[in-house]
């Protein structure tokens, strides 16, 4: 999961090397004729010294947009030395990205830090990431501890997301009762906020601490209920777990249909175990009829996402 967040809320982008960030505000999308009359209204003000229509002007981006990415890249600047936040935040995305400028992750951590200093929480949790990665600047997990905190407690659930991951990592490390560990019972809370915002793959990891009974009393079936809520929101991989569960019997009655169903739903989203997982349904017939060419069609799937185990299985078969 991408930790790039846009503005106050988070989109799953792969950028900045898998790292992920914030930007500063959803792009404006516009097409075809009366595109230039949907811009015309912000780029006057933008010229009449407006700094918040400046911003706006920036972020319309679209693949048959007249704005090229050194007027973007201008708009942004305008708008960030004016004082407008989240302009500071997109520039450093675009420095960071490489977006119509050269690559510059120093550069990208400047702005994303005159952001946070602006009260854009997005920059907050932007400079954390540089912080956690040490990407543009050293590595420092205290400092990315306290931008998240920024950018969580202003409400960015990315940021809340990645200190849950912060501390569940914490957990693994130190010897605690599980149940009682102080990092995993903070990953929780983390979590929680994150999960309760909509941020799905906070969902899922509350599946897993509360599956292992880490910082949490052992639940399978609040995991079985996290993970459901994971699945439903479209984090794909709580679908993966789901359906193990499904099959397993785990805080919900056995079902190998349904965990057929959802591996192959996972398989569908691009999760290679999904692949594995349906494929071996197919082959011994649990929940689905049995199918040799349907294992075989999955057990491809699996091999071309990488999981060479899958390949020398159909090598020697052949």
């Amino acid at each position: 999961m991408s930790k790039l967040s846009r503005g106050g809320f988070a989109l799953s982008l792969a950028v900045m090397v898998g790292l992920g960030l914030v930007l500063g505000a959803e792009p404006v999308l516009a097409a075809g004729r009366g595109y230039e009359k949907s811009i015309e209204p912000n780029g006057k003000s933008c010229k009449s010294d407006n700094d918040t229509d400046c911003f706006t002007l920036g972020v319309t981006n679209t693949p048959n947009s007249v704005l090229k990415n050194k007027i973007e890249q201008a708009k942004h600047k305008k708008s960030c030395d004016g004082g407008e936040p989240k302009g500071c935040t997109n520039i450093g995305w675009m420095y960071g990205e490489g977006n119509g400028v050269k690559q510059s992750y120093e550069t990208a951590f400047t702005y994303y830090n005159q952001a946070c200093e602006g009260g854009e929480n997005g920059g907050c949790n932007n400079v954390g990431t540089l912080y956690e990665y040490g990407t543009g600047v050293y590595r420092d997990k205290e400092k990315a501890i306290e931008y998240y905190e920024k950018g969580c407690d202003g409400d960015v659930l990315q940021s809340c997301l990645n200190l849950g991951s912060i501390y569940r990592t914490y957990g693994s490390v130190v010897f605690f009762f599980k149940e009682t560990d102080p990092s995993y019972m903070k990953a929780v809370t983390y979590y929680q906020k994150a999960c309760g915002g909509g941020e799905f793959e906070g969902c899922d990891s509350l599946g897993y601490l509360h599956l292992n009974g880490l910082g949490v009393e052992q639940d399978e079936e609040k995991a079985f209920g996290f993970y459901d809520e994971a699945c439903k929101g479209g984090f794909d991989e709580g679908c993966l777990m789901l359906g193990m569960l499904y099959q397993e019997g785990t805080g919900v009655h056995e079902n190998p249909k349904k965990a057929s169903e959802l591996y192959q739903l996972s398989c569908e989203k691009d999760i290679a175990s999904g692949c594995s997982y349906a494929a071996e349904m197919y082959a011994h017939g649990k929940g689905v009829k049995k199918d040799k060419l349907k294992a075989l069609e999955f057990l491809q799937k699996a091999c071309d996402f990488g999981l060479t185990k899958y390949c020398n299985i159909l090598k020697d078969m052949s």
